[in-house]
């Protein structure tokens, strides 16, 4: 039984997570994958797709940075 409430810790603590912070590392997951690439396939990504990635990650952070902001103020 322990086993099983191990794996499913992750489920029932999502309530209790805010869902900005869940989005924005979510989010960073995709730099790591950027490097993950890059230092074990030698593949980069095209400058369009730095420019796409880089205005979701700021946007993510920024919607995230008013999130936090506005629940501390209330």
């Amino acid at each position: 039984m322990k086993n099983e409430q191990s794996w499913l810790s992750p489920f029932f603590s999502k309530p209790y997570v805010d869902a900005s912070i869940t989005t924005l590392i979510g989010t960073s997951r995709s730099i790591f994958i950027v490097l993950g690439t890059l230092l074990f396939m030698n593949i980069f990504p095209t400058n369009y797709q730095l420019w796409g990635g880089t205005l979701t990650i700021a946007g993510i952070v920024i919607i995230t940075i008013a999130d936090i902001s506005s629940n501390r103020t209330n």
